[in-house]
């Protein structure tokens, strides 16, 4: 298994979203939400058209819960952004497997808790936070019943962020100005910024760019996430992006493109200074502009930004400030 975490959610909001996080790579609000799962009811005890087991809740993480009347209950699937939970039921439901599926070209960080457990006990600490990687499907976690003439229950939430918890970043690696060569731009927004780089966005920086700019790859790798079809900005828009995999295990983020405006397809490998897309003005975006950073995720609630150095022509290595122009060589 892999590592545990002692770290959970820091604090929920009234619809049961991870409050204080930025969800990458799509702009949602979070894969936190809560459900509710209710406990079966015997045939007996139940009214007339009512089914034997009643699902309820919304979003990621939908809680399950049973008891010893829920034998003819199946284990639900909760999926969100098409990453999966499946509970698998063992001996009666008296021990349960949890199982992760990955779909992504990318691996990700998923960390699982129990919001109630009665008469079970696990084989792992919990909040459990644990890598999946790409493509792949794992048990996470397994739930045993400590005495099987009694109750139990058990129901459970997990969160997960883009990028491997145990990535590390290349100090070394000195990036390209993510436009052509020749063209120069605004930093509008740098490290720190007080508008909105903080948290998660800690170490991006920002260019005022026209839409259309031709954007270029400031570091080689692998194409693991696009999302163009939006058209629109505003607070509660998702924004464009596209995800590139860097041999390190971290992930470089161009976001607010413009729709359709991707030069790449998913699984290609990149060069730096290579064209792969459109800078444009969606999602969370007050002006056209382009956000990129470089980050991974630290557990399934939260991730973290990178501080990197970049190549213009007058620098060999240089960290950006806000208020600058530089020119790509």
């Amino acid at each position: 298994m892999g590592a545990t975490s002692s770290t959970s959610c820091p604090s929920w909001n009234r619809k049961g979203a991870c409050r204080g996080t930025l969800l990458l790579p799509d702009d949602a609000d979070s894969y936190a939400s809560t459900g509710t799962g209710d406990s079966c009811m015997s045939r007996k005890s139940r009214k007339e058209g009512q089914p034997l087991c009643r699902w309820g809740g919304t979003g990621v993480l939908l809680a399950v819960l049973f008891s010893l009347c829920s034998m003819e209950a199946q284990a639900k699937t909760s999926c969100r952004k098409e990453v999966c939970v499946t509970p698998e039921r063992m001996d009666g439901g008296r021990i349960v497997f949890f199982h992760a599926r990955n779909p992504y070209l990318f691996d990700v960080t998923i960390t699982i808790e129990t919001t109630r457990l009665e008469n079970m006990t696990s084989d792992v600490e919990l909040p459990h936070t644990e890598v999946v990687p790409a493509g792949e499907r794992r048990t996470i976690l397994r739930l045993f019943t400590t005495d099987i003439k009694q109750r139990w229950r058990w129901n459970y939430r997990f969160s997960w962020r883009c990028g491997s918890m145990h990535a590390k970043h290349d100090d070394a690696v000195v990036y390209a100005l993510p436009y052509a060569k020749g063209t120069s731009f605004l930093v509008i927004q740098g490290f720190n910024g007080k508008h909105s780089h903080f948290g998660p966005n800690q170490y991006a920086i920002d260019w005022a760019m026209p839409e259309g700019t031709p954007v270029h790859a400031a570091r080689g790798g692998r194409v693991v996430g696009i999302r163009v079809t939006g058209s629109r900005n505003g607070p509660d828009q998702p924004s464009n992006y596209i995800l590139i995999l860097h041999d390190d295990g971290t992930v470089g983020g161009y976001y607010h493109l413009r729709k359709d405006g991707a030069a790449v397809t998913l699984g290609q490998v990149v060069e730096k200074g290579d064209l792969i897309g459109y800078s444009g003005n969606t999602g969370p975006s007050g002006r056209p502009h382009l956000h990129f950073f470089v980050f991974t995720a630290i557990d399934g609630y939260r991730q973290r930004s990178f501080p990197i150095r970049f190549r213009t022509k007058r620098y060999d290595s240089v960290i950006l400030e806000a208020g600058e122009r530089y020119t790509a060589r």
